[in-house]
C-alpha cells in the first residue's frame, strides 16, 4: 500500500468518524452527509481518488453489504401480517407507479432509466423516521412500512431488469439472461426450503449463523460467507452481484426468525465501516460543476417533483386497500426519499454508459434532496 493511499483511507475514515456528529447538527440523513464530505475532500484535496485500488475495492464492498443488509433486515414477520387484499392493491400500486414513471420519462425524452429513477423505492430511511415517531408497531406504520419493503423488493428486481435490456436489450441473450435469473431465483426458493429444514431437524446449528460476542464470531464469518457465496453464484450466472447480496439476505432472514442479534452485530460492520465508505466513494465521483449549473439543479429538482408525483397520481389504487382515506395523502411522500437505491441507479447508469458523469451526479443530488425534504415533510406531518 502506497503512501498516497493511506493518506486516502486517512481522509475517507476522518470523515467517516466526523459525519454522523456534523449530519445530526444540521439535520440531514447520514448517508446525505458522508456524499457531501467526498464532495468536498475531492474539489479540496487534488489528487486522483480513483486510481486507488484499495478505495474502489472498499467501496464496492460497501455497496455489496448495502444490499445484503438490505435484505437481511426486511422483517419478513411484518410482511406475513400483509391482508392478501393490501398485498395485491400495494404490488399493483407500484406496477401502475413504474406506468406512470415510463409515460413521464417518454414525455420528457429522456432514456428508460429516467423511468426507474422514478419509481424505485427504499426503506433505509423511512424505517428510522418511523421509529423516531414510535410507529413501527402501530397500524399505519406497520403498513408503510410493508407497503415501502414491497417497493423495494420490486425496485430491486426492476433493477436487475433494466440491467439485462440495457446490456443486451430484446434479443436472445437477453432472454436467457432472464432464465438464469429465473433458475437463480428458484434455486434460492429451494436452497431456503432445505436450509429451514435442516434448522427444524437440528435448531441448536443456528447459532452458527447467528452467534456473536464470543472470539471466534462465528456468526459474523458465516454470514460473510453467506454473502460472497451468492455474490458467486449470481456472477457466474451474469446476474448483478447485488441481486445475489440481496436475495442471500433476504434468504437468512426467512430461514432465521430470532436474527436480531446478528442484525445488529453486522450493522456494526457494515454501518460503521463499509457503507459510508461507498457513500464517500459516491461523493467521490461527483461533478460539482453539477451544482454549479442552474439547468443542472432544475432537473435534480424536476426529478424530485416526478419522484413524488408519480406516487400521488397512483395513490387512487391505495383506495382498494385498508388504508384510511387521511393515510392515502400521507403515503406516497413516506415513500418518496428512496437515497440508497437513487444512488444505485446513477452508479449504474454511468457504468451502462448510458448517463455521462454530469447526468450521473445530477441523480445523486436529486438523491439528496428528495432524501433532506420528503423525509422532514414526512416527519412533520402528525402521524397519529
Amino acid at each position: 500500500m502506497s503512501d498516497l493511499d493511506v493518506f486516502r483511507l486517512l481522509l475517507i475514515i476522518f470523515g467517516m468518524f466526523i459525519m454522523p456528529f456534523i449530519s445530526k447538527k444540521i439535520n440531514i440523513p447520514f448517508a446525505v452527509g458522508e456524499i457531501l464530505y467526498g464532495i468536498l475532500i475531492k474539489n479540496t484535496f487534488p489528487i486522483n481518488w480513483h486510481d486507488s485500488a484499495i478505495v474502489n475495492f472498499l467501496s464496492l464492498f460497501g455497496f455489496i453489504v448495502l444490499m445484503y443488509m438490505a435484505g437481511l433486515e426486511l422483517d419478513i414477520r411484518t410482511l406475513k401480517n400483509v391482508t392478501k387484499k393490501d398485498a395485491f392493491a400495494f404490488v399493483l400500486y407500484f406496477f401502475v407507479v413504474i406506468g406512470f414513471a415510463f409515460f413521464i420519462a417518454k414525455q420528457m425524452n429522456k432514456p428508460a432509466i429516467y423511468a426507474l429513477a422514478f419509481s424505485v423505492t427504499s426503506i433505509g430511511l423511512l424505517y428510522p423516521v418511523l421509529k423516531e415517531h414510535n410507529m413501527i408497531n402501530k397500524p399505519f406504520g406497520l403498513k408503510i412500512l410493508i407497503l415501502g419493503s414491497i417497493g423495494e423488493i420490486m425496485s430491486l428486481f426492476a433493477i436487475i431488469i433494466f440491467n439485462l435490456y440495457f446490456k443486451f436489450g430484446f434479443s436472445l441473450e437477453s432472454l436467457i439472461k432472464l432464465t438464469q435469473l429465473a433458475v437463480f431465483v428458484i434455486l434460492s426458493i429451494l436452497f431456503l426450503r432445505l436450509l429451514r429444514l435442516f434448522l427444524w431437524w437440528f435448531p441448536h446449528l443456528s447459532e452458527i449463523f447467528l452467534k456473536t460476542g464470543n472470539t471466534t464470531e462465528t456468526g459474523i464469518r458465516t454470514n460473510f460467507l453467506n454473502l460472497i457465496v451468492f455474490v458467486f453464484l449470481s456472477d457466474i450466472l451474469g446476474i448483478e452481484p447485488i441481486l445475489g447480496a440481496f436475495i442471500s439476505g433476504l434468504i437468512l432472514s426467512l430461514s432465521l426468525q430470532e436474527n436480531e442479534n446478528i442484525k445488529t452485530s453486522f450493522g456494526i460492520i457494515g454501518n460503521g465501516f463499509l457503507i459510508p465508505i461507498f457513500f464517500i466513494h459516491v461523493g467521490l465521483s461527483f461533478d460539482l460543476s453539477a451544482m454549479m449549473s442552474l439547468n443542472m439543479i432544475k432537473d435534480a429538482c424536476l426529478v424530485a417533483i416526478v419522484i413524488v408525483l408519480v406516487r400521488y397520481m397512483s395513490s387512487f389504487v391505495l383506495l382498494f386497500s385498508d388504508f384510511k382515506l387521511r393515510e392515502i395523502f400521507i403515503a406516497p411522500i413516506g415513500i418518496s426519499f428512496p437515497l440508497t437505491l437513487l444512488v444505485a441507479v446513477s452508479q449504474f447508469g454511468k457504468s451502462f454508459g448510458i448517463l455521462d458523469a454530469k447526468g450521473a451526479s445530477m441523480l445523486v443530488l436529486s438523491a439528496m434532496l428528495t432524501s433532506f425534504i420528503y423525509s422532514n415533510v414526512f416527519k412533520s406531518i402528525p402521524l397519529r
